[in-house]
């Protein structure tokens, strides 16, 4: 029998030779596929990752994928070097770029190490408030695409000061026994040679509140990296009393150790009441008591001479909606008060004209994304200009490129913060923006530190937002449609929320499109649309049968839309208010009414400018 039946022949020097090769070719296509999936800016991140997380996730799921993703350690990395146009000082440390992640993203302190290896300059975690919350009931994040924009109403979802201080502690005991020059520390516990040695890791188990006093012991920020800033977000609990600062004085004393700055949050449109503390005497004694309350960990050391005095610096986060009285007031009170900076801005309640997007855009919450950049410059300017420069200004709102970092920097920010850019391009938006801004500055000869408060020109910014972009220019038609449908979807959601049903129709049907479709009895839904048909600037219908008369109204433009934005009611005149121009129309007629002339930013988008303040 032979025995090459049951045995297998050797493999000859040609096989072997293919199989060397073939194993050589897949670790080396491997080892270049991991290479360019670790360097963030790889287009694979931008081009592929992001529109997959796009078309498969809701926002707020895509977040928290990346947050874990960033927290396993398996994130990428900014593989890039910062230029030395682009190092700076903030609060007397120096980082190698002005390029911060603004709070909102890393909400639980979980992925800081990720954040900070994609090049940012300096992350805010947060916002944080004392005792665990949920935030707002979900959806409560929402995408405008058309815009590269968002609005979300997280409510301060935070999983309260006890979490988030043990994650603070164990990243710094982690870094202590593993990274630090102290990590092989003996100390000896007596005078005598065979003394028992007490370890940083005995110390740490005994003392866990004494991990600060060994990072500033070794000079660098408590961001653990020579030239970054880890910076903490301070909330309040929903059920604390409007006006208490309790809240912040205890997120002061409890997180104020492990970080290298503390931000002070009254800006949120999402907890009632907060936005109110800006006001300028509320504020002041607010601000004053949170700086005290710093002061007073500081001069608790003082006395012992081997613990190395860190002064935390207090920033406070305003929002983009004050008038420029109200801004003169929160420049005062924080000037006043002794805070250190600023940051200028948090989200907008407004729903700016020039907004592309009609889905979603009447979700109640704040607004960020590239439509807040005139808000937010215009208020930052006239901070600037009130306080002469002599706060530190953190600018947000919009950023999305270098020539934006630029703008915030000629109006007087010393550093800027991303967010939903971030949310929208990826992990490799910060070495893409340091890139763009490098080459601008050296494009001027001058640093970034030349940049800062030289002086910008709104009025020609705003024109230059505000203008369409290439391709993506609405007819009066396509405008008028899209504004009409988004109020008639608000319609349904506020007619839900009164308790009235429809009967067999979908989320895509027309309110009250057919007369069985509103109930005769449903009196709280037709005074709810009175007061939205006031809220919007239509003249409500006189006389005859309310229900009927809406009806007419929401049917389509034959029974009492027109092209233009108005309305009319049985041959009657009416009257309609469009932006601030007030028209008197006459009545309808029976043919098609003419195509309106008018720009998309102006009277067709009059839903989208004024819908605000319907939710």
């Amino acid at each position: 029998m032979n025995r090459s039946l049951f045995t297998k022949s050797q493999p000859t020097p040609f096989q072997r030779t293919r199989s060397l090769l073939y194993l050589t070719f897949t670790l080396a296509a491997g080892a270049m596929a991991l290479a360019y999936y670790s360097d963030s800016r790889s287009g694979i991140h931008r081009w592929v990752i992001m529109p997959v997380l796009k078309a498969t996730t809701d926002p707020e799921t895509a977040q928290k994928l990346a947050v874990k993703l960033l927290e396993s350690g398996l994130g990428p990395k900014d593989r890039g070097i910062d230029d030395q146009v682009l190092a700076t000082t903030l609060f007397g440390k120096v980082i190698s770029n002005p390029i911060g992640l603004a709070a909102g993203f890393d909400k639980q302190a979980e992925a800081i190490d990720g954040l900070l290896d994609l090049g940012f300059g300096f992350v805010e975690v947060g916002s944080v408030t004392p005792e665990p919350q949920p935030g707002n009931p979900q959806p409560r994040y929402f995408r405008l695409t058309e815009d590269e924009a968002s609005i979300n109403r997280f409510g301060f979802n935070s999983e309260g000061h006890k979490v988030i201080l043990g994650r603070l502690r164990d990243r710094i005991r982690r870094w202590l026994l593993h990274s630090s020059p102290l990590a092989e520390m003996r100390v000896p516990i007596s005078s005598s040679d065979d003394a028992t040695q007490l370890t940083v890791e005995k110390l740490l188990a005994t003392h866990p509140t004494s991990s600060p006093a060994f990072v500033d012991a070794a000079g660098i920020p408590r961001s653990l990296r020579k030239d970054r800033l880890l910076a903490v977000n301070l909330g309040k609990n929903k059920n604390s009393k409007e006006e208490s600062v309790d809240d912040y004085v205890k997120g002061v004393e409890r997180l104020g150790p492990y970080a290298d700055m503390i931000v002070v949050n009254v800006s949120s449109p999402n907890t009632p009441g907060l936005r109110r503390l800006q006001r300028r005497g509320v504020l002041q004694d607010l601000l004053t008591s949170v700086v005290d309350a710093r002061d007073k960990m500081l001069s608790a050391t003082e006395q012992d001479s081997s613990i190395k005095q860190v002064k935390v610096p207090l920033l406070v986060k305003i929002a983009p909606d004050l008038t420029e009285e109200e801004l003169h007031d929160v420049a005062d009170a924080a000037t006043n008060s002794g805070v250190d900076g600023i940051i200028v801005s948090n989200t907008t309640i407004s729903r700016p004209n020039t907004l592309r997007s009609s889905e979603h855009v009447g979700e109640t919450g704040g607004l960020s994304g590239p439509p807040v950049k005139p808000l937010a410059l215009k208020a930052l300017q006239t901070v600037y200009k009130r306080t002469q420069g002599a706060i530190t200004i953190i600018g947000c709102g919009g950023i999305a490129s270098g020539q934006d970092v630029l703008d915030f920097g000629k109006a007087g920010a010393s550093a800027v913060e991303l967010y939903t850019s971030f949310g929208y391009r990826g992990v490799g938006l910060p070495r893409q923006i340091k890139d763009e801004l490098t080459g601008l500055l050296k494009a001027e000869g001058k640093t970034w530190k030349d940049v800062i408060g030289t002086g910008l020109d709104l009025s020609k910014l705003e024109l230059r937002d505000e203008r369409p972009q290439s391709g993506q220019e609405l007819s009066s038609d396509e405008a008028f449609s899209k504004s009409i449908a988004s109020v008639k979807e608000e319609l349904n959601s506020l007619r839900s929320s009164i308790g009235s049903e429809r009967d067999g129709s979908g989320p895509d049907d027309s309110v009250g499109s057919s007369s069985d479709k509103v109930p005769a009895h449903d009196d709280a839904y037709f005074t709810l649309l009175e007061k939205t048909h006031s809220a919007l600037g239509l003249a409500f219908p006189t006389g005859g049968n309310t229900k009927s008369s809406w009806q007419e109204i929401l049917g389509g433009e034959s029974q009492g839309f027109n092209k233009s934005g108005s309305t009319t009611n049985k041959g009657e005149e009416s009257k309609v208010q469009v932006g601030e121009n007030p028209q008197t129309l006459p009545p309808a007629s029976n043919k098609s009414p003419e195509k309106s002339t008018t720009s998309p930013s102006s009277s067709t988008r009059f839903s989208v400018a004024d819908r605000s303040r319907v939710v």
